[in-house]
């Protein structure tokens, strides 16, 4: 029992500081709405770095979003066998405001287990994330968006081995520096900084993470 409670332990830290780095932290998002009936797809690579630590290679993740009504934005996201849920709602500015502000939230979930027949030996782990983002942008040209993105972040982990189990929740505290270009279809970068607002000893490192994608956007019936 024991060395099951120090299993979970070590599970719970590990899954949390590594596979939490393939979550979705990213926004490449600007602060202005699709207009409805648009359909926007992105494929993106990101690479995260935690103070410390060794960065990861590239990392796969596609973002779908539907523009619901003028101002809502809602969407999908899957990346590295995870798979999430956002929104996204315009309250300053319009389709071709200077400025634009629009708050949204984002949840992601990773489950796995494994089993080597024995009940005592069944591993099972999961990771949430919920991130909620101000989204903030300005929009010099037609073509050209630059945003900058304050947000909070719980990410949380469970793990259960045989009848022991742990979990852990951490709040943290970032921003997300971003650029993009194009009409239909965009190009878009943008850094993401995460620090943990809730002191721990298993988790004082800073999060860094970098994102590249391409933004295709197709008009649907409405």
């Amino acid at each position: 029992m024991i060395m099951n409670a120090i299993m979970i332990k070590l599970i719970l830290v590990m899954s949390c500081s590594l596979l939490g780095g393939c979550m979705t932290f990213n926004n490449l998002s600007t602060g202005r709405s699709l207009g409805k009936g648009i359909h926007e797809i992105t494929p993106s690579l990101s690479s995260y770095y935690v103070e410390g630590k060794a960065t990861t290679p590239s990392l796969p993740q596609v973002i779908y979003n539907y523009g619901l009504t003028e101002k809502m934005d809602v969407g999908a996201n899957i990346s590295f066998g995870m798979f999430g849920a956002q929104l996204k709602y315009q309250i300053i500015g319009g389709q071709r405001s200077f400025f634009c502000m629009a708050p949204g939230i984002t949840y992601t979930y990773f489950d796995a287990g494994t089993s080597n027949g024995n009940s005592s030996d069944r591993l099972n782990f999961s990771l949430s994330n919920l991130s909620v983002p101000l989204n903030m942008s300005v929009h010099p040209t037609e073509r050209l968006a630059i945003y900058f993105s304050p947000k909070v972040l719980r990410l949380g982990g469970r793990a259960a081995l045989g009848s022991s189990n742990s979990s852990k929740n951490i709040m943290m505290i970032g921003f997300t520096p971003g650029i993009e270009y194009g009409r239909r279809i965009k190009v878009i970068a943008e850094v993401n900084v995460l620090s943990p607002l809730n002191t721990n000893e298993n988790f004082q490192n800073t999060f860094g993470m970098l994102s590249l994608g391409a933004k295709t956007q197709i008009v649907g019936a409405g």
